[in-house]
């Protein structure tokens, strides 16, 4: 697993990120688990005004990421909206202990497989925001972690039973 370490801006921890990858020989954009189609732009495009408002950071994050691989925003933001809108085969789990001493969260992963060479865990010491470490399938997206303040969060799959 890659340990990533992000601090300064969210524009500056995203493009040197992206950056760092186009370097190794990593595109985002090439390792798609699914097209990017015109429904799914759409969908992106309905998220901006929700992210513009209660994070518009994060967009700043991933236009660094587009940046530095020097690839297609709307495509990155495509890709990273719309990928937990759908059902895959998978059964993530997550489980968080604590006691007076220390803090356990754990966690099976096997979302998007496919990505595995993109799983990391991060480091988030950002400019105006509480410091966390976290997981990811989606580098941008969290899917587990826990703050400098304590609060652990975890991404689980449990899909509804339908009869």
């Amino acid at each position: 697993m890659y340990h990533a370490k992000f601090k300064n801006t969210h524009y500056e921890a995203g493009y040197h990120w992206g950056q760092a990858l186009k370097k190794h020989g990593t595109l985002i954009c090439e390792q798609h688990t699914f097209q990017i189609t015109e429904e799914r732009k759409a969908f992106a495009k309905g998220c901006i005004p929700i992210y513009e408002k209660y994070y518009p950071e994060i967009l700043n994050e991933i236009k660094g990421i587009s940046d530095g691989q020097q690839a297609s925003y709307e495509d990155l933001c495509t890709f990273l909206f719309s990928m937990y809108c759908f059902e895959f085969s998978n059964h993530c789990t997550c489980f968080a202990f604590q006691d007076n001493n220390h803090i356990l969260l754990g966690r099976n992963s096997d979302f998007l497989v496919e990505l595995e060479k993109l799983y990391m865990n991060c480091l988030y010491r950002l400019d105006h925001v509480y410091a966390f470490n976290g997981n990811t399938t989606a580098f941008v997206q969290m899917e587990d972690g826990v703050n400098e303040y304590d609060l652990a969060v975890g991404l689980t799959f449990v899909y509804p039973k339908v009869h």
